[in-house]
């Protein structure tokens, strides 16, 4: 438990904040309504990854489940 300790094993790495748009920068809102759409598109573009997986891995399962039941 000491050698943990010393060695700071246990310890929780510290990770960055954003700090976010400054509230006296001029043309706040049209910056945030840029930076929401950028994370829109990127949300959207990693659904369709994870539902093109999914599909894949659905047909590969439901061969796999056809091919299974004909031995």
């Amino acid at each position: 438990m000491k050698e943990a300790k010393k060695l700071r094993l246990n310890e929780k790495q510290k990770v960055e904040k954003d700090p976010g748009i400054p509230n006296d920068w001029p043309l706040k809102e049209h910056e945030v309504k840029a930076l929401e759409a950028g994370r829109a598109t990127t949300i959207e573009e990693l659904s369709l990854d994870v539902d093109v997986y999914m599909c894949k891995e659905f047909r590969w399962l439901t061969l796999r489940i056809s091919h299974t039941t004909m031995i």
